[in-house]
């Protein structure tokens, strides 16, 4: 529905901002693009969350999380 597509956009745009608030205090690579970034965040924790509604299986979440953290800090400066 309309209503689910506003939340996830939603969702998705703080996480954006979140990046951007990250990235002006020198914390992040350069050149990224965040609206590729978050929606990807967001996409990749509604898939995990259809999946796990599908089976049940806790480590659905573990994985996901672990993979998201992994991605989150390969966009860290070194």
């Amino acid at each position: 529905s309309k209503q689910v597509l506003k939340g996830i956009i939603s969702f998705a745009s703080l996480i954006g901002n979140w990046l951007k608030e990250a990235d002006e205090k020198g914390l992040l690579k350069k050149n990224l693009d965040y609206k590729e970034i978050s929606n990807f965040i967001v996409i990749s924790l509604n898939g995990a969350s259809a999946l796990y509604a599908a089976v049940r299986k806790e480590s659905i979440w573990k994985e996901t999380i672990d993979q998201l953290k992994f991605y989150i800090n390969q966009l860290k400066k070194e």
